[in-house]
């Protein structure tokens, strides 16, 4: 653009820009101006932009100050408001204008104390006064010191006694001393003043609503919408009560309103939560009630609800997790109680169930769903009559239920009277015919007979009375696959999935047809097709993964157990398998990191407990192990397994005697357990009684035959026994069985000790050929050709297996020390490294501290080697070591006093022959 063009140009936008009065430049107070004819048309959000432009222009507008708290305080923001009253208090503006504001904004955040400490009698306005005194009145109300409210309102009312806020704090009076026609009178009072006060219609509101006349409480709270349009808190109250009285569109318009006013309101999260709770959208309402909690952890009705939506939605660990820590905090909520004892009843737990239902029926006989819970945790009980009797009494309450029948029906068949059940059943049929419940009993109940044909019949004269229904072809194919008419079993099950597309339990009934087939595949693209329609149902998840699993796909496992977690977070389902897997990868702290994120939440899960100690035993924690195990043990004193475990925290501890109790408690309650019963025959060896051992072995024996563990165990009693041809056929036998490195490490461990070195030699290479990173043999050959004097074959070992694992300590460690004189820096590097992973270990200070001083850095070999001597002051070589770094650095004598005082103890140690030469030398 040439000189010319830009010139016109310029010419233009200036002519466009003063020819335009919306383009001119307002002053301050134009701005401030502005912003009043806004409010005054009650458009507020104009009005804000006026007043913020003119702060912008000029920060000590004292007017612009005080008009913009006014109206953060009509638009609810009382935090702002506080925050501009007091800016323009500080620039002048008089206290008659300021402090009935300020009070105000305290008074909505709570902040009573502050409403208290200001002073009405620097007010000389009359108006303001009264307003001041009303608001103190409130503040000492809401601190429940209500004859200190009433002389405030009072002294308000001599001052003006049209004085409104005085006029509603006395309603709120009436109401807490349950006068409704005097706080009526108030009301009414204050209307004939200002007939469109907001609080006073919102008060208005609660009262209403508080007496169950809700379409009058919506009125009220719709009139105090209108006259304060911006009032979250009433915007709120109307959206809950449209809920209740089923107005969910209106109530979504309540919701959304109340979010664009107030972004990330978390009422407004819960308020949406029990909108779509009440839409039975469940997932929908599961995130916002979870968003809800996020902000507000104890919000106790978001932590009902949202136990209520998982239950809904089957997730049955998230909800027992909720429910039960609502029904801590508030025990007396009945729905709570009912929910929570049907997930008990569905997890076996039929003591519970009891627990919770029983003062139910005890205080209402007719609740008939807590006569049914009842009398289905009786059954399972075994108190059958008590239940039978709960189950009439529900068939009489209500006679014509099908149900009830039902219900009646299965308690007569628990109880044996299969006859009167079957009669109850047929005529809960006759009742109902669209209604499937008894004939599922019925069917379910000739299956358990094992009187397939007559479960076939059932079945197909229900599919024939509702040929579209997807249970009745369920209940089709599993008494086909009962009568193993496995293509007539699959049709039923296909024409499920035609029906409902996806049906997880169809899908997971022809799967498991599928691998009776040996057809994995097939297997794989049910589950499949279920997650194509559920991505994030767990059940199927769960199979997919044992799926893999038995298929010897491990890491595929790993993968689907992964993926089940991410979309169930809270779900410890599938964090259980996911930590075993990592446990038998020998990465315990994988598996630690898994249950750390649920461990709070399922503080009182056994199995969860089980795992947790089987992961901390791993980590050299038994002190955690003992704990989480012990509380494990508590929770399932009647489990041979969990007593196991404790024993093997006790093992760790060397805690023998309390190892012996446990052991001897789980082979109490299950004399078979072999893990307790190969624990106890090693427990007996060790103290030394080999004999006694064998004996035990035979029990063993009885258990498990030549399993490999047994033979392991039977090589380590013959070995003891002197018996070196049994020892040696044990271990070559376990090893020949299950060809791994645990047991090929027993036998050339055996081989070696007991002189045959070639023998073990030649295993654990050829085992090398075959099976070359296999990290477990590396470091049980790499020592070997230590010893051998093969110190080039050491080093090729270790540096195998730092290839494959570079954070081995040992590794390091040892080839620090093989290097220390072929390549001082290199094994340097390599012992810093060891050092950085294992600070604290004694071995890995010795070797640095050599390897510095190969590296001409004796004072910091010399603080090294301090550090470790405290650590370990008895251990021989690292005392040898330090006389060595005391003669490097000149200090000869104390080195000498240190290997005379060494060698006079006569012991044997690594470089016992050095340190001998050195003391000649010096």
């Amino acid at each position: 653009m040439n000189r010319l063009k830009r010139s016109v140009v310029a010419m233009l936008f200036a002519i466009l820009f003063t020819a335009c009065d919306g383009w001119q430049e307002l002053t301050d107070e134009e701005h401030v101006n502005r912003a009043q004819e806004h409010i005054d048309q009650n458009d507020l959000r104009s009005g804000s932009i006026e007043l913020k432009n003119a702060l912008k222009k000029n920060p000590q507008n004292a007017q612009a100050r005080w008009l913009l708290g006014k109206l953060h305080l009509t638009t609810g923001n009382a935090k702002a408001a506080e925050k501009e009253l007091k800016r323009a208090s500080s620039l002048g503006v008089v206290g008659d204008a300021i402090l009935p504001l300020l009070a105000e904004a305290l008074l909505r955040q709570e902040k009573y104390l502050d409403v208290l400490a200001l002073d009405a009698e620097s007010i000389s306005s009359v108006d303001a006064r009264a307003n001041l005194l009303a608001f103190r009145g409130l503040a000492l109300l809401y601190e429940k010191k209500w004859d200190e409210a009433r002389q405030e309102f009072d002294a308000a009312l001599r001052n003006d006694e049209n004085a409104r806020y005085a006029l509603y704090g006395m309603a709120r009076l009436a109401a807490l001393d349950s006068d409704y026609p005097q706080t009526k009178t108030w009301l009414d009072k204050i209307f004939n003043i200002d007939s469109k006060f907001a609080p006073a219609w919102s008060f208005l509101g609660d009262i209403e609503h508080s007496k169950d006349k809700l379409k009058m409480a919506e009125n009220a709270y719709t009139k105090a919408i209108e006259y304060q349009p911006d009032s979250s808190s009433d915007l709120l109250k109307r959206a809950l009560l449209r809920i209740q009285l089923k107005k969910f569109k209106a109530a979504q318009n309540d919701v959304t309103k109340l979010t664009i006013i107030s972004p990330g309101n978390i009422d407004a999260s819960y308020a949406q939560g029990l909108l779509y709770f009440s839409e039975k959208k469940y997932s929908l309402a599961q995130i916002e009630f979870e968003q809800t909690l996020k902000s507000a952890s104890f919000n106790l009705p978001a932590m009902y609800y949202l136990g209520a939506a998982h239950f809904y939605q089957g997730n049955q660990e998230q909800a027992n997790n909720y429910l039960s820590r609502y029904h801590a905090t508030v025990p007396a909520f009945i729905p709570a109680r009912k929910l929570l004892a049907t997930l008990k009843l569905q997890s076996g737990d039929y003591e519970e169930v009891e627990r919770l239902i029983r003062p139910i029926v005890d205080s209402n006989a007719n609740d008939t769903q807590s006569l049914n819970l009842l009398a289905s945790a009786l059954s399972q009980q075994g108190k059958t009559e008590e239940s039978i009797i709960l189950l009439e009494k529900v068939a009489a309450l209500q006679p014509d239920s099908a149900a009830s029948k039902s219900r009646l029906g299965l308690g007569l068949l628990m109880q044996g009277k299969k006859d009167a059940g079957i009669e109850q059943l047929k005529a809960a049929i006759a009742l109902d015919p669209s209604s499937q419940t008894a004939d599922y009993m019925l069917i379910l109940n000739y299956l358990e007979e094992k009187n397939y044909d007559k479960a076939l019949q059932v079945a197909i004269a229900l599919q024939e009375r509702l040929p579209e229904s997807e249970m009745a072809y369920k209940l089709l194919g599993i008494s086909y696959a009962a009568l193993k008419q496995t293509d007539k079993a699959k049709r039923a099950f296909e024409r499920v999935l035609e029906i409902v597309p996806g049906d997880p339990s169809a899908n997971h009934n022809l799967a498991a047809l599928a691998v009776q087939d040996s057809q994995p595949d097939a297997a794989r693209n049910y589950y499949n097709d279920t997650l194509k329609h559920h991505p994030s149902n767990l059940s199927t998840l769960i199979k997919l993964a044992e799926l893999e699993a038995n298929q010897g796909k491990p890491d595929m496992m790993r993968q689907i157990l992964e993926q089940a977690i991410s979309v169930n977070p809270d779900a410890l389902q599938p964090r259980l398998p996911l930590a075993r897997y990592y446990l038998n990868e020998n990465k315990p702290d994988k598996a630690l990191s898994i249950i750390r994120d649920i461990q709070d939440r399922y503080r009182d899960s056994p199995v969860l407990l089980s795992v947790l100690g089987e992961a901390q035993l791993a980590t050299n924690n038994p002190v955690g192990a003992k704990s989480s195990l012990s509380r494990a043990a508590e929770l399932m004193p009647g489990s041979a397994q969990a007593h196991f475990l404790l024993a093997r925290a006790y093992a760790a501890l060397g805690d023998k005697q309390a190892l012996r109790a446990q052991l001897d408690k789980a082979l109490k309650l299950n004399p078979e357990h072999l893990l307790a019963r190969i624990a106890m025959t090693r427990l007996i060896l060790q103290q030394g009684d080999p004999r006694e051992a064998d004996k035990n072995l035979t029990l063993v024996k009885g258990i498990a035959g030549d399993q490999p563990e047994v033979l392991l165990l039977e090589g380590e009693i013959a070995n003891r026994l002197s018996q070196s041809k049994r020892a040696l056929a044990a271990y070559e036998k376990a090893f020949k069985q299950a060809p791994n490195s645990k047991y090929l490490q027993a036998l050339t461990r055996y081989k070696w000790r007991n002189g045959d070195k070639s023998g073990a030699l030649n295993g654990l290479e050829h085992w090398l050929k075959e099976h070359p990173n296999d990290i477990a043999i590396l470091i049980d050959l790499a020592p070997l050709y230590e010893k051998l004097e093969r110190p080039q074959d050491a080093i090729q070992l270790y540096s195998k297996i730092l290839e494959l694992s570079d954070s081995n300590v040992a590794a390091l460690n040892n080839l620090a020390w093989l290097l220390q004189d072929v390549d001082p820096p290199k094994a340097l590097e390599y012992a810093e490294h060891a050092n950085k992973i294992a600070p604290d270990s004694t071995t890995v200070l010795d070797t640095l501290a050599i390897i510095l001083l190969r590296n001409g850095n004796a004072t910091q070999a010399h603080r090294l080697i301090e550090r470790a001597l405290d650590k370990s002051p008895e251990n021989l070589s690292m005392r040898y070591h330090q006389a060595t770094i005391l003669n490097a650095l000149g200090n000869k004598k104390e080195a000498k006093t240190i290997l005379e005082k060494l060698l006079a103890e006569n012991k044997p140690f690594k470089g016992k022959e050095q340190a001998e030469s050195l003391f000649e030398r010096l």
